[in-house]
C-alpha cells in the first residue's frame, strides 16, 4: 500500500500587501459582511 502525503501551508499577509493583476478574481469563503467591509476599509475602497 502506497501512502500519499499532502503538505498544506497558509500564508497570512495584510490585504494591502497582496498584489493582483487587473481582472483577477479572489474567492474568500466563510466571510461575513463586517469582515468584507474591514477589507474594503484597509484597501481604501470605503
Amino acid at each position: 500500500m502506497e501512502l500519499l502525503t499532502i503538505a498544506v501551508s497558509f500564508a497570512v499577509k495584510p490585504v494591502s500587501q497582496i498584489q493582483l493583476v487587473p481582472d483577477s478574481v479572489v474567492t474568500i469563503q466563510n466571510m461575513n459582511w463586517e469582515e468584507f467591509e474591514a477589507i474594503l476599509q484597509e484597501l481604501g475602497e470605503k
